[in-house]
């Protein structure tokens, strides 16, 4: 799996914070990488996320394994938000409840 990859924000555990990975992060994040409307449609048909999960290993990190949907969205996205064509925002959970907004970084 290639680690500093944008959307690891919206989709991993990572430091204190316990995030998970929803379609309209999925979808802004492709728009934002200039992929139009049509062609977010056709990625997201192409190879559902839902079909990339398997099962944990590690049930305390979650169910479901995401290195699938990872490696996916590694080849369709920039390393970092600042190489998107457009601006995005993620907005994420924290393990302790807490709401942030991710917008910078790999």
């Amino acid at each position: 799996m290639r680690t500093g990859r944008m959307l690891m924000h919206c989709l991993l555990c990572l430091s204190n914070l316990r995030i998970h990975c929803g379609p309209g992060a999925i979808a802004g994040s492709l728009y934002s990488a200039g992929y139009s409307p049509s062609d977010v449609l056709l990625e997201t048909t192409r190879y559902p996320p839902w079909k990339l999960l398997r099962p944990s290993c590690q049930f305390w990190n979650g169910l479901f394994s995401l290195e699938g949907v990872v490696e996916r969205l590694s080849s369709l996205l920039p390393a970092t938000f600042e190489e998107l064509e457009r601006e995005f925002a993620c907005g994420v959970m924290t393990s302790r409840g807490e709401y942030k907004v991710v917008n910078s970084g790999p």
